[in-house]
Parts: structure tokens; C-alpha cells; sequence
């Protein structure tokens, strides 16, 4: 826990150092327009104002200076609309081929002589199991009577929830054919 806390204080200095430097440097938006100047007569009067002949045509830029929070919010937008970008391209390529996947994976009714074949050694090891369930259980049960725990006697327990889940990974397979022949 505490290295996925570090971790995440990494991320947040390097963002956040990431994002001052930038505000440094890019905190000033500089708009440009072009600057006329008219006279006020001409503009008042009979004379059209449209048709008035202004003078200078010149190029000026407007600053405007954000503040560190609005910078902040739209360079977390920028960033969040890159990744968007980035993880939907790669989710909407990948949709379509796990589809196909899916539908090439799916589970399948077994044949007889495929069942045939399955099922005792499907019965004996669940048989097993069930065996070695039972001794924990009373073996568990004769030391919490007397409020003592056996490691080996938990470590035996995990051991059988192990196989128990490779067991139900084991049926799935079968069912799926989704195993090499190798499980």
C-alpha cells in the first residue's frame, strides 16, 4: 500500500510540476487584430461611415493573463481529450475483434463420447476434493474448539481452495474448449 501511495505522489509532483512550468511560460494569451484609426468627424455628419476613409491598417495583439486555475482546467482538458482519443482509437480497433473472439470461444454442447470421457475424471478429483474438505473441516473444527489454530491446518485449507478453483477453471475449459490440451 504504501509503495502504491508513492507511486501516486510521484505522478501528482511530476503533473503538477509539469503543469507550473507551462503556466510559467504559457500563462499569456495573446489575441492579434488589426487597429484602424478614424476621425471623429467623419463618423458624425452627413458623411457615410462606411465609405469614410479610415487611415492605418495596423497589426496589434491583445493580452489577456489567465489565472492559474483556469490554466490548470484546460490543460487537465487538453491532456484528458488526448488520452480520450488515444484509448478510444484502440478500444473501438480492438471492439469488433473481441467480438469475433468471442463468438469463435464460445461454449459448445459436448458430444456423448466427449462427456464420456470427461466426466470420471471430472467425478474422482471433485470426489477427492470433497474428501479432503471434509477432514479440514473436522480437523478446523477440533482446534477452534479449543481456541487454537494450526498453521498447517490453514495453509491446508488455502491449498484446497486453490484446487477447487483450478477444479472450476478446469470444468469451464472443458465446457469452453477454450484449454490446450495440455490443462
Amino acid at each position: 500500500m504504501l509503495k502504491g501511495l508513492m507511486y501516486c505522489a510521484i505522478v501528482f509532483l511530476v503533473i503538477a510540476f509539469i503543469i507550473i512550468m507551462t503556466f510559467i511560460f504559457l500563462s499569456t494569451s495573446k489575441i492579434p487584430y488589426y487597429e484602424f484609426e478614424c476621425a471623429v468627424d467623419s463618423l458624425i455628419g452627413e458623411n457615410d461611415p462606411v465609405s469614410s476613409p479610415c487611415q492605418g491598417n495596423k497589426d496589434a495583439t491583445f493580452n489577456v493573463n489567465v489565472s492559474f486555475i483556469v490554466y490548470a482546467i484546460g490543460f487537465l482538458c487538453f491532456l484528458g481529450w488526448f488520452f480520450l482519443a488515444l484509448y478510444a482509437g484502440i478500444g473501438l480497433i480492438i471492439l469488433p475483434t473481441d467480438f469475433m473472439i468471442d463468438y469463435i470461444d464460445r461454449p459448445r454442447k459436448l458430444t456423448n463420447a466427449d462427456l464420456q470421457k470427461i466426466t470420471p475424471k471430472l467425478l474422482g478429483y471433485t470426489t477427492k476434493l470433497l474428501r479432503d474438505g471434509e477432514e479440514l473441516k473436522k480437523k478446523y473444527a477440533a482446534e477452534t474448539k479449543f481456541k487454537t489454530r494450526n498453521v498447517k491446518t490453514v495453509n491446508k485449507i488455502s491449498e484446497l481452495e486453490n484446487s477447487v478453483n483450478a477444479l472450476e477453471a478446469v470444468s469451464a475449459c472443458v465446457i469452453c474448449r477454450k484449454c490446450d490440451k495440455s490443462n
